[in-house]
């Protein structure tokens, strides 16, 4: 079920960043003084979108995964220092007994 959720969130990621590129095709040309309509550069766009879609998704997953990896042992770091004063506070608790 994960992964036919994460499959639609692409597909429909790629086809909402392909309607906002050609929506701001369209716009533009517009204004230049040109007709241009939305479902013609959907149909001429399809490939340099897909493949900036695709870069982008490797870009951001790229920094998601960096950070992940730098949250984790910031987080690895203080787990030591906890299992530190776990330890010395466990060897003054027998140094007591004592």
């Amino acid at each position: 079920m994960k992964l036919i959720k994460k499959t639609l969130l692409i597909v429909f990621g790629y086809v909402l960043f392909s309607l906002v590129v050609a929506g701001l095709e369209s716009i533009i040309v517009t204004n230049l003084g040109m007709n241009n309509y939305i479902v013609n550069n959907l149909k001429e766009n399809i490939q340099y979108t897909l493949a900036i879609y695709i870069g982008l998704n490797f870009l951001f997953w790229g920094i998601n995964y960096i950070y992940n990896l730098q949250t984790v042992e910031h987080l690895n770091s203080l787990l030591d220092i906890i299992n530190e004063k776990k330890a010395k506070n466990a060897e003054h608790i027998i140094e007591t007994e004592k």
